[in-house]
């Protein structure tokens, strides 16, 4: 198994465990907090308590967000989590315990390893979907089950974005960004195709939530995103495969590809947090950002 291969499984499995600790801890923190008698016992196991519930706090919040991205290393999270992380410390050297320096540190530690480790996607950059490389044949299928092929859109440009499913918030939120700016995109005959290896009920559940003319396509058994080196193996967490995902995905990419056929802007990020907005099709395409 590649180096790779592995720390992509050890990833997948690490989730659930990282949440686990921090849920328990976040319920230890707050019953201790709650019987507390002494003021600052009481501040400093609230502390504790914040510091073990904001990763999970976090992933909750993502439901909500607006565009597809977040700031590089989680700086809110970290600093909420770190500054809790300091009281609760404080709070048990004054009260000559461990207890709360040791949820609180467990909580930062899943923080971190979230924002800095399990999210960064250690991908290899495909060199066939570089910029100036003719957009590479692959095929994915319609809500229909028609077979579609780059060559459909021929003579127009288009704008390829692969997500990995309705479960990944970010992916919701990318797409959501899209379709704010499906106006200004249509106005330039700029197609924009989705593309998910994610069951064709939950596409056609995504079609129906945002009602812009997207092509929302699917890619059966994640065949297209493994010819294009794209494949993310094991990327789904667990407890989401038994939603009826498979456990492979793609990894996020955008691919804008001119009328010609040549991509003029490739996106292959390391982090699934981070993606592009979408004033940057625009841009790579020599068109304007704003409506006139």
């Amino acid at each position: 198994m590649s180096n790779l291969l592995a720390t992509q499984r050890v990833k997948r499995w690490s989730i659930v465990p990282m949440l686990f600790v921090d849920v328990v801890g976040a319920a230890v923190a707050i019953v201790a907090a709650a019987r507390s008698g002494d003021g600052w016992a009481t501040v400093s196991w609230t502390a504790a308590f914040v510091a073990a519930a904001a990763l999970p706090a976090q992933l909750v919040a993502f439901r909500w967000l607006r565009v597809g991205r977040t700031s590089r290393n989680l700086s809110v999270l970290t600093a909420v989590a770190v500054v809790a992380t300091i009281t609760a410390a404080v709070g048990g050297v004054a009260l000559h315990s461990v207890g709360t320096m040791v949820v609180a540190l467990i909580g930062l530690t899943t923080t971190q390893l979230y924002a800095r480790w399990y999210t960064r996607l250690s991908r290899e950059v495909r060199v066939e979907l570089s910029v100036g490389a003719p957009v590479p044949h692959f095929e994915v299928v319609d809500l229909d089950g028609t077979t579609v092929t780059p060559a459909l859109f021929a003579g127009q440009p288009v704008v390829f974005v692969f997500i990995r499913g309705n479960w990944c918030p970010l992916c919701v939120a990318q797409v959501r960004e899209l379709a704010a700016d499906y106006q200004l995109l249509a106005a330039h005959n700029v197609e924009v195709a989705l593309v998910s290896p994610q069951p064709l009920a939950e596409t056609r559940e995504l079609a129906e939530r945002f009602d812009v003319s997207f092509r929302y396509l699917v890619d059966p058994g994640a065949a297209a995103a493994r010819q294009l080196g794209i494949l993310h193996e094991g990327g789904v967490p667990p407890g989401v495969t038994q939603l009826g995902y498979e456990a492979d995905t793609v990894f996020p990419t955008v691919v804008v590809v001119d009328g010609n056929g040549t991509i003029v802007f490739s996106d292959q990020t390391d982090d699934y947090r981070i993606r592009p907005e979408p004033q940057l099709f625009l841009e790579a395409l020599g068109l304007p950002t704003t409506a006139r």
